[in-house]
């Protein structure tokens, strides 16, 4: 439910439908749509009935919309981190990339990329998805251990560890640039307070008019700029606007960077345990199984709760919605 909100207001809204960042966010909800939908309901059954009920093609159909989506999400948060490290540092660079169309066609290439390789492995080295008992879930299987151990290096590598690199290299970045933004911001503000105190005390001292005493302080404010006359709603209407923005874009990148967080929170130890799995010979706790499938679940829950409860466009949305149903149920209440 969570998920298909998230979507039905970003569609909604003409103001955030167009925009990059909503569009990659709307892909990692459909993908956590799909899963809910699909995956979600077999392993739940198998838990409560103890017994997988879908027939081997259900099990090739879960297994491989669970992996296939798992490496469409990381590979869509790699590209969300470098459209935020664009926009905050580059943003000639953003608006040419990450226009509509574009951002769109980086993730059909990432969900084509992702089922190329898993129908290759299907179809082409004869692996296939079997249930896990433990885990709840489809997982694939291989003729050897060689080439489980091949797969797990190659998907670790792509999937894995290539984006966790992007992510944290954007990041690295991002959060230098806004340390710095923050202590430019700091000294403007304290050079401007003292520049406004010295203008008064002159201006306080000599008496001058209403009218030369504006002008004067324009010019003592402004430094660098021409010797005329500017009025003081337009100076702080240009600062305001500056201000805006860049506080608007900060508030989304760091929701970004909470939503990447998460996300990795929950699948660090999934991949954690697919490691260790393919390099001992017996069963690992059936506890840590189970962890894995509540984790690799719970990963399509954090969109919704986080970039829908940080993201200030959606909050208003959501609070208009509230109050038009408020509205609507009193009314009806009336009547």
């Amino acid at each position: 439910m969570g998920n298909l909100c998230l979507c039905v207001a970003v569609y909604r809204g003409v103001t955030l439908r167009g925009t990059s960042t909503n569009i990659l966010i709307v892909a990692l909800s459909v993908a956590d749509l799909v899963v809910s939908l699909v995956a979600m309901p077999m392993s739940a059954s198998a838990l409560i009935c103890g017994k997988w009920y879908f027939t081997n093609l259900g099990c090739q159909i879960q297994g491989f919309i669970v992996h296939l989506l798992a490496f469409v999400s990381l590979q869509v948060m790699a590209i969300t981190a470098f459209s935020r490290y664009l926009r905050v540092i580059r943003p000639s660079c953003f608006q040419k990339l990450f226009t509509k169309k574009r951002t769109l066609g980086m993730v059909v290439f990432s969900f084509s990329l992702s089922s190329a390789f898993l129908a290759f492995l299907t179809f082409r080295r004869g692996a296939s998805f079997i249930f896990h008992p433990h885990k709840a879930l489809c997982v694939m299987k291989f003729r050897s251990i060689f080439d489980s151990r091949l797969f797990t290096v190659i998907t670790g590598v792509t999937f894995v560890l290539t984006p966790a690199a992007v992510i944290i290299a954007c990041y690295s970045k991002i959060s230098h640039a806004i340390r710095h933004h923050n202590r430019k911001m700091s000294k403007r503000t304290l050079r401007e307070r003292s520049s406004i105190d010295t203008g008064s005390t002159v201006h306080s001292t000599i008496r001058l008019s209403p009218q030369a005493a504006v002008r004067q302080l324009n010019v003592d404010t402004l430094p660098g700029q021409k010797n005329s006359a500017v009025s003081t709603s337009d100076a702080n209407r240009n600062k305001c606007g500056t201000s805006k923005l860049s506080v608007v874009e900060i508030k989304i990148t760091k929701t970004v960077f909470v939503l990447i967080l998460a996300f990795a929170t929950c699948w660090i130890p999934c991949f954690t345990i697919d490691i260790i799995d393919t390099q001992i010979t017996g069963w690992l706790d059936r506890k840590l199984y189970l962890t894995y499938t509540i984790l690799a679940y719970l990963s399509s829950a954090v969109n919704p709760l986080i970039y829908g409860g940080m993201a200030s466009s959606l909050k208003k949305k959501r609070k208009k919605w509230v109050k038009d149903l408020r509205r609507k149920f009193t009314v009806d209440n009336k009547l």
